[in-house]
């Protein structure tokens, strides 16, 4: 994995990578929470493993491109990530974010 300098906005850019994690996980973060991601790219493959009822009986997973999870802001941003989900619990997935509960918006091409 190559990980790009910051940019004027301080975000960093993540090239090929091969990340396999478990419930919450993205090539550029796990989860966004506080903060706005702004101009940046990823590219790769990201696995994430959301078990099974009794591993986890909460349910919940979320993979994605970029962010798994996202609950603040996602702007002028792509991903060209493989998102793969392991398990048998349901999961939020996406190739940008697996789950979103805030503003996400203008793709960068």
């Amino acid at each position: 994995m190559k990980l790009g300098f910051p940019n004027k906005h301080g975000t960093r850019n993540a090239d090929d990578v091969e990340i396999d994690g478990q419930y919450t996980v993205g090539a550029l973060v796990g989860s966004n929470f506080g903060g706005t991601i702004d101009s940046c790219y990823t590219t790769g493959e990201v696995t994430g493993h959301t078990g099974d009822a009794q591993s986890n009986p909460n349910g919940f997973g979320y993979i994605g491109g970029l962010a798994g999870g996202n609950f603040r802001t996602i702007t002028h941003c792509y991903s060209e990530v493989i998102v793969n989900v392991v398990g048998s619990v349901g999961a939020g997935f996406g190739g940008l974010v697996g789950y979103s509960r805030a503003t996400t918006r203008r793709p960068r091409w």
